[in-house]
């Protein structure tokens, strides 16, 4: 059998509750801004009018409210997405485009975001680790051996389920940037905090990534020392969509994805947990869901799962049951 997992934001959200980790907010970006620290000089205070005057003065602040926060972002992703669907667009073209602006600096704040998010994460005890569902879960895949193959696609920056599997020594790869005959890998097409371009420098601030032509091969994985210096940030912002996406990493991520997804059988397993498919973002999803047999069985953990989410599943997928936790997840 082979196992399929699909996992967001809300997978991140349970993590942080379970191990309790402090001043670490998931669900609004912009709450502790003030305390990031900008990927050049480490000074405290990432947004602010100072390093992102475009988001600055698009409305985003340090301590906003989170439905007001994720309005901002999504008002600039969306800007994003269509841009990215003219393929003759050209960055310079964009210099005096707010929202497009917006956009390079959301990137770059979101990583070194994430990055002081890392830091403030101390590993538990393996009791500990081992008492989180989402771990508890992916060991038991792990050990079965009638399981042969398990795939995590996470739309998380985050390397917090990374790291836990490798405190408890549990072995996986990284398609496409690493292969082995290790039973797990974790696919990331938005982006993580681990990537970095190989031999890396700090070259300015605020990058334009997402028009950059970076190829899957000038990008490697370290999960030892993360850091946000580089001029080159491969994060797709949340609500975004790497189906619109021109950059060459991008791509190779989604074909990545599609590929696992389309070598299930009737008899494998999927399980979804945590996304929150906004409408922006839901086509990317779509398409992996799709790609899989009608017959699989199918696994929803969401405490509150999107009702537009719980409806496509249950159209697409007749062995489709929904859990409100992962420990009464049966596998």
């Amino acid at each position: 059998m082979k196992a399929l997992l699909v996992v967001g934001n809300g997978i991140t959200i349970d993590l942080i509750q379970t191990f309790k980790i402090k001043n670490v907010d998931a669900m609004n970006m912009f709450r502790l801004g003030a305390e990031v620290t900008t990927p050049t000089t480490n000074e405290k205070g990432f947004l602010s009018n100072k390093h992102c005057k475009h988001l600055w003065a698009l409305g985003a602040r340090p301590g906003l409210a989170e439905n007001e926060a994720m309005q901002i972002i999504e008002n600039i992703i969306t800007c994003g997405n269509v841009v990215s669907l003219d393929p003759s667009s050209d960055p310079a073209s964009m210099n005096d485009n707010i929202y497009m602006q917006a956009y390079y600096e959301l990137t770059s704040y979101l990583r070194s975001l994430f990055v002081e998010y890392n830091r403030r994460f101390d590993m538990p005890s393996h009791d500990l680790i081992n008492k989180w569902g989402w771990v508890r879960k992916i060991s038991e895949l792990a050990d079965n051996p009638g399981v042969e193959e398990i795939t995590i696609i996470s739309f998380n920056y985050d390397i917090f389920i990374e790291r836990l599997l490798i405190n408890l020594g549990i072995k996986f790869n990284c398609p496409p940037f690493t292969s082995s005959e290790n039973k797990i890998s974790i696919i990331k097409p938005h982006g993580s905090i681990a990537f970095k371009r190989k031999n890396g420098t700090a070259t300015k601030p605020i990058v334009k990534e997402s028009f950059e032509n970076l190829d899957i091969n000038e990008i490697e994985v370290d999960f030892n020392s993360v850091a946000h210096d580089d001029a080159y940030v491969p994060l797709i912002p949340p609500a975004g969509d790497s189906n619109r996406g021109q950059a060459k990493w991008i791509q190779q991520l989604q074909k990545c994805c599609l590929e696992r997804a389309k070598g299930l059988s009737e008899s494998d397993l999927l399980i979804i947990g945590g996304l929150s498919y906004w409408s922006v973002d839901r086509l990317e999803i779509d398409k992996i869901l799709v790609a899989l047999p009608r017959s699989v069985s199918c696994k929803m953990v969401n405490p509150n799962s999107p009702p537009s989410l719980d409806m496509v599943v249950s159209a697409l997928f007749k062995n489709y049951t929904l859990y409100t936790t992962i420990d009464s997840l049966d596998i």
